[in-house]
């Protein structure tokens, strides 16, 4: 059995795909394992059954059904061949849930002919459809189970490798935003009270940028009925504005004609990695259409990562993709003062434009 750390570290980062589901699937895994306690507790909570308490646990990830499919884990009571309980566990942190799937699962697990469970678990608030077969629960509610089993642990036995592990998979999913399990603090109280203050000097500080890029970069039409930019009434981080792409001298542009630089504020879940938070953004946006593939840019598209830029093709109704750097609003708390906040950001916007300015695109070798 490979480590923890070499489970999580084998889904990396490449600019096409996230792996977040995969290393949440093995954190998931690892802690059912290691606490087998927690999790029988979690098992009887979820309505999936009451394992038995003499039998071995193994628990399995990307499990092959006979059709081909993979479940995402597999908790087998019992002995391999003759597995007392099966349970199969669909785990979803971004991608929606899929009935067909999930109906695939039902039947290869109804051909096993032993005692069984199936379930989907998905974030809070998601709507899975009537036909998906299983039970449904979220991300929520199984923080709550476990964080219950925690807590009357870490009285009895609080360094165990159970209780430790069970503990930091709860904080693990409150940073992957898949759960809230703290108590509303003084801290938020105070941050309620603020919020009004803190959204106009963000204001302020977007305005300043804006107006310095604007004497560095030229503004661009995008088309002839989109405006070149669009900002939501009274919220500092929901805009977006566009420039032109210089044109090289004494050369055509490397750069398709429906692409163009973006600076923008929004919701950052269009990054790899989203934290469920606002972000400023600065970088290209191109329609999918002409967006760079992996095979003929991908050496390119490396070298861009490296210097921080995240590349998404899943934009708006999948016709945008993205090429951006991110900055969040905390990182601009280094400025003395507003002016010095909204030059700041500025830079770090003009600096993304040049970035790309400066490394046009180059098909491999």
């Amino acid at each position: 059995m490979p480590s923890l750390f070499s489970r999580l570290s084998r889904h990396a980062h490449n600019p096409l795909r996230d792996p977040g589901e995969e290393r949440l699937t093995e954190a998931f895994a690892t802690t059912l394992e290691a606490a087998p306690e927690a999790t029988a507790e979690l098992l009887r909570g979820l309505r999936l059954g009451t394992p038995p308490s003499d039998a071995p646990l193994a628990v399995t990830t990307q499990r092959r059904t006979a059709g081909g499919d993979r479940v995402d884990i597999e908790l087998r009571y019992g002995a391999t061949a003759a597995p007392e309980l099966i349970i199969w566990l669909e785990l979803k942190k971004d991608a929606p849930p899929d009935p067909d799937q999930m109906q695939r699962y039902a039947a290869a697990l109804n051909a096993l002919r032993c005692s069984s469970a199936l379930a989907l678990l998905t974030k809070r608030g998601v709507v899975v459809p009537d036909n998906t077969p299983g039970e449904h629960t979220n991300w929520q509610e199984v923080a709550r189970l476990l964080g219950v089993w925690s807590r009357a642990a870490r009285e009895e036995s609080p360094e165990s490798h159970a209780t430790v592990l069970v503990v930091e998979f709860l904080s693990y999913l409150e940073e992957e935003e898949l759960t809230r399990t703290e108590a509303f603090t003084v801290v938020d109280a105070l941050a309620l009270s603020n919020v009004e203050k803190a959204s106009a000097r963000l204001s302020q500080i977007v305005e300043l940028a804006r107006t310095e890029v604007g004497t560095r970069w030229a503004s661009l039409v995008v088309d002839a009925e989109t405006k070149n930019e669009w900002q939501a009434r009274g919220k500092p981080l929901e805009f977006w504005k566009t420039y032109a792409i210089p044109e090289p001298q004494g050369g055509e542009s490397a750069w398709p004609d429906t692409c163009w630089l973006e600076f923008n504020a929004g919701n950052d879940d269009v990054r790899l990695q989203p934290r469920d938070e606002g972000a400023f953004g600065a970088g290209a946006s191109m329609m999918s259409v002409d967006a760079f593939t992996e095979e003929t840019y991908g050496g390119w598209l490396t070298q861009l990562q490296a210097l921080g830029f995240e590349y998404t093709t899943d934009g708006y109704k999948g016709e945008y993709t993205y090429l951006f750097r991110y900055l969040y609003p905390a990182e601009l708390v280094a400025g003395i003062d507003l002016a010095d906040q909204g030059r700041l950001l500025a830079e770090w916007v003009s600096r993304s434009f040049e970035l790309l300015r400066d490394r046009p695109p180059v098909a491999n070798a």
